[in-house]
Formats: structure tokens, C-alpha cells, sequence
């Protein structure tokens, strides 16, 4: 329990320094997660995921650290969330197709693969 306080210290403390480096905000979530607090971590993704702009190279700075950790779901959200804010169909849709078919989800992967 000590140690997860310890790392959630040095990560807060990290996120305040840099706010723009988003592993450090889904280290944050993770350490919720894997003391199994799930709701609270997938809030906390939530939050990222609407706080962020339509700017692409932020939108996929976001999926990649999600992935860092293997969440795939919220790396799929968070291009899904780019693409409305793109307000381009065809947005990501290679990257979601990679995502969908990491995540057996292989009609969804087919369906990106055709825009």
C-alpha cells in the first residue's frame, strides 16, 4: 500500500511539471487499476479522453501511451473521440482497424479498413 501511495505521489508530482505528457496522466489511471479500482481508473481515462483537442498529434500521443499499458478499449475511444472532433469519417481508420483486429474485433477492423 506504501509503495502505490509513493508512486502515486511521484506521478501527481509529474503530471503537475508536465501536463502535456499524457503517459504520465494514464500512469495515474493505472495505478487505480491495478489496485483494482477500476471504476475510478476508467473515470479517470474518461476525463482524458474528453479533455482532449482535435490536434492529431495529441489525439495520438494519448492512444499510444493507452496502449503502453495494453488499453486497447480506451485507445479505441480516444481515436474515436478524434475523429469526431476531426469531423473526418475516414480519420484513424487505419489505427482503429490495427486496434480492432489486435482486440478480435474483425468485422470492426474490416469496416476501417474500408473507408
Amino acid at each position: 500500500m506504501q509503495q502505490y501511495k509513493s508512486a502515486e505521489k511521484l506521478v501527481r508530482k509529474q503530471i503537475k511539471l508536465k501536463p502535456n505528457i499524457f503517459q504520465y496522466q494514464v500512469d495515474y489511471g493505472y495505478l487505480f487499476e491495478i489496485q483494482g479500482e477500476k471504476s475510478k481508473s476508467k473515470k479517470h481515462y474518461d476525463a482524458i479522453i474528453a479533455s482532449i483537442t482535435s490536434n492529431s498529434t495529441l489525439i495520438n500521443d494519448l492512444a499510444k501511451s493507452f496502449m503502453s499499458k495494453s488499453l486497447i478499449s480506451s485507445a479505441i475511444a480516444t481515436y474515436l473521440h478524434g475523429r469526431t472532433l476531426s469531423q473526418l469519417p475516414q480519420m484513424y481508420a487505419m489505427e482503429l482497424a490495427s486496434l480492432y483486429e489486435s482486440s478480435n474485433q474483425y468485422e470492426k477492423a474490416a469496416q476501417e479498413y474500408l473507408q
